[in-house]
């Protein structure tokens, strides 16, 4: 199937959807899609995959961040549900450019979207998907995740780093799992806390 898809489009445009450390598919197959289609949600190893019934599949290791895309110029709400006022959350207005260095576009992903929210947790054990954080949250390159901002910048984001991005308009980057917050070691998963305090 690989093969397949790479022959689609070329391999030089689908090594931009994969991270190095995430480029073989999921085996699994899930069941019906949204779309009609099939997929799979990735690991921290290997990439999500969707086929429609009207689209070619797409494959890719990353995601994009929900608050930044639009559908016809309108979120679709039920893509971010936790989200308290969906409209108003979303940056449809342009940005300030020091406030566009803390505002992510696309991250490591188990699946093609992603959403924050400053109130969720951790996921209780790596790999755990769709828990929390939309499959971001994931140990993919040694207790972080690469991020490109709004800047275009491309860096390195710590795992506990995530809940003080700022994913949306509403989403309170001091919020309880940070430090300013007061969030301690002990309340992180097993799995997290040897990790960066951020």
């Amino acid at each position: 199937m690989w093969e397949q898809l790479k022959g689609s489009v070329g391999p030089q445009v689908w090594e931009l959807f994969l991270c190095p450390m995430a480029t073989r598919l999921s085996e699994h197959i899930g069941g019906k899609n949204v779309m009609g289609g099939k997929g799979a949600s990735g690991s921290r190893f290997t990439a999500w995959w969707d086929s429609y019934a009207k689209w070619e599949t797409t494959a890719g290791s990353y995601g994009i961040n929900t608050a930044i895309e639009t559908v016809g110029g309108c979120p679709n709400e039920s893509w971010w549900p936790a989200a308290p006022n969906p409209k108003s959350a979303f940056w449809f207005d342009p940005v300030d450019g020091a406030a566009c260095a803390s505002i992510p576009v696309m991250v490591d992903c188990l699946a093609f979207r992603t959403w924050g929210e400053d109130k969720w947790g951790a996921p209780p054990y790596e790999d755990a998907y769709p828990a929390v954080w939309c499959g971001t949250c994931i140990n993919r390159h040694d207790g972080g995740v690469n991020c490109v901002f709004l800047d275009w910048s491309v860096r390195k984001v710590g795992l506990k780093e995530l809940w003080t991005l700022k994913w949306h308009k509403q989403f309170n980057t001091a919020g309880i799992w940070t430090k300013a917050g007061g969030v301690q070691p002990e309340d992180w998963p097993a799995w997290m806390r040897r990790f960066k305090d951020y």
